[in-house]
């Protein structure tokens, strides 16, 4: 069977389920998502900050492309912030990841943060960022798993929401590098762009960009490695509907090209280059969502994106497959269920059209938040 009628057979499959598709990867992740606390405060305030997560997933993927485990346990952050003015503000805290069963926490470390809101819908971060799932990349340049072996993430970040531009902006220190080290340097950036063409109720149009930069290198270790750079540039566009309905009252379209990467000077993976093409749709109402997406996928990497995704392997370096099809259903249940506290539950299946396999994942959240001392953002 040709690549080409593959691709015709894989778009008539996702067709009928997008026609019959809300925000895209908006809500995708509700649950986790924690909102930006204070919004001003008076000079010379201090204000307090707790945030809590409670979560279990359970990944049941039985192919060689990525690993199936399950994540179960809490993060704690509690800081305090001071106000030099009502625009910046300066956070210390401390951050704490458990897993449940080790005899210890298996991440504890500081957070450092200044925030300044340099004009009204920008704002600049050092230290640590708004990031992870605030970030709404799609799931081929961002995996979900992320959260659980990279958060947090720290460096410095650009945040724009004006005009109809929408624009976050990153850079990840993942790992900081000391004459003589063993290890390398690792750094990502990251950009995720989009501008409304068409915002008039109930319609509207968004164009979008996103990318991720990989760096893995330096220039004072001690390792023999090659330097690795690989990135992602996806440009998108997002058609969104509202419904004056009660049952639906949301719905999207969605599509994505999706190109890979590899800049290294010493590539280390079997492709220079690839593409995948992602389309995927949504419907919502106050109690859940749902999604349908189709990925084709061919020569693709990506140094942060879904294994499941991809056309090389995270368990095997010999494994490949040139060409990926998939099709992945996710029904998410994100609800608020008291002041501060969200829940969230998903089950997502991911089907690989060509080998007739079906892998699986669902999960449960708890995700509480609170502050002392904050003057909220008048709406």
């Amino acid at each position: 069977m040709t690549t080409f009628y593959r691709y015709i057979k894989g778009l008539f499959i996702a067709l009928p389920v997008l026609f019959a598709g809300i925000s895209f990867a908006q809500k995708e992740n509700e649950s986790y998502i924690i909102s930006s606390g204070c919004d001003s405060l008076k000079p010379g305030a201090l204000s307090a900050g707790l945030v809590n997560n409670n979560f279990v997933k359970n990944n049941e993927y039985f192919g060689k492309f990525t690993k199936g485990i399950t994540y179960i346990g809490s993060i704690i952050q509690p800081e305090i912030t001071y106000a030099f003015s009502g625009k910046a503000g300066l956070t210390v805290g401390w951050y704490a990841r458990y897993f449940y069963g080790l005899e210890k926490i298996n991440q504890s470390l500081p957070v450092i943060r200044f925030d300044y809101r340099f004009i009204k819908g920008g704002r600049m971060i050092f230290g640590q960022l708004q990031g992870q799932f605030n970030h709404r990349l799609i799931e081929p340049l961002y995996s979900s798993d992320n959260y659980f072996e990279k958060n947090p993430e720290n460096g410095l970040q650009l945040i724009i929401d004006k005009s109809g531009i929408n624009a976050d902006i990153w850079l990840d220190w993942e790992h900081f590098l000391l004459p003589g080290d063993s290890n390398q340097e690792q750094i990502t950036a990251g950009l995720n762009l989009s501008y409304k063409l068409i915002n008039k109720e109930p319609v509207s149009v968004k164009t979008c960009l996103q990318s991720v930069i990989h760096h893995h290198g330096g220039q004072v270790d001690v390792m023999d490695t090659p330097l690795q750079t690989r990135l992602n540039i996806a440009p998108g566009l997002i058609v969104g509907y509202s419904p004056d309905s009660r049952f639906v009252t949301g719905a999207s379209l969605s599509a994505w090209l999706v190109q890979a990467l590899d800049q290294s000077p010493t590539p280390t993976l079997r492709y220079l280059r690839g593409y995948g093409i992602y389309t995927a749709a949504t419907a919502e109402n106050p109690w859940a969502t749902v999604m349908a997406a189709w990925w084709h996928g061919k020569d693709y990497f990506s140094p942060l994106g879904d294994y499941l995704f991809q056309s090389v392997s995270e368990l095997d370096p010999f494994y490949h497959r040139n060409t990926r099809d998939l099709l992945n259903m996710k029904l998410l249940l994100n609800r608020e269920i008291a002041r501060g506290v969200k829940a969230g539950f998903r089950f997502e299946t991911y089907h690989d059209l060509r080998k007739n396999q079906i892998d699986f994942c669902y999960g449960l959240n708890i995700l509480a938040q609170a502050g002392w001392g904050c003057k909220s953002k008048k709406k």
